[in-house]
């Protein structure tokens, strides 16, 4: 079901909308029946079912009457519940919401051990946690939240050595995302 702002026929026949995880990424995927003036779809998340962000645009078929399927996969899926929805917009701008579904998303939080700190040139970084060997999404943000290195390692999250020395002297938080776990914690460059 779905509701929007326009007056006249649907632009589109939704058959289906389902967000399924899957090692670590929702597999958002829809099917529509048939498509009249559809000029884009607008895959939204949200952790309380209220505010909705856009992570994905979709360009449509405009006008077609056979059935198409569509997908996105969502990378870095929210922690804990978040709810995904999807929004057709027609060439002239009316638009249609249709309902949300629920994802759980169950992870370990631990502790990232950073090691020396502060640091002038290169910090070696351990989990606190189980250690797992799997894809390692590691992130730096500066002090205003800009992503400043991203880095991305296959294998175990321990005595993995990272440099640094290009980095402005500062306060930056380093987070790490695996299939099983997040890492936080923080260092300071000298």
């Amino acid at each position: 079901h779905g509701t929007g702002n326009g007056s006249g026929p649907l632009p589109i026949t939704l058959i289906d909308f389902t967000a399924d995880l899957d090692d670590g990424n929702v597999y958002v995927d829809w099917t529509v029946a048939s498509q009249a003036n559809n000029d884009y779809f607008t895959v939204q998340r949200s952790i309380d079912g209220y505010d909705w962000e856009n992570i994905a645009t979709i360009v449509g078929a405009g006008t077609i009457n056979q059935t198409m399927k569509y997908n996105h996969v969502d990378r870095e899926p929210y922690v804990g519940v978040s709810y995904y929805r999807l929004k057709q917009t027609d060439y002239d701008g009316n638009f249609e919401t249709f309902d949300p579904v629920a994802v759980s998303y169950d992870v370990e939080i631990v502790g990232l051990l950073i090691s020396p700190n502060p640091v002038k040139e290169a910090i070696t970084i351990s989990t606190e946690g189980t250690v797992y060997n799997d894809l390692n999404i590691i992130r730096i943000y500066d002090s205003k939240g800009n992503m400043v290195l991203h880095n991305n390692l296959l294998g175990k999250l321990e005595n993995y050595e990272l440099h640094v020395g290009g980095l402005a002297s500062g306060v930056y938080i380093i987070r790490s995302r695996s299939r099983n776990q997040l890492g936080t914690g923080r260092f300071v460059k000298e």
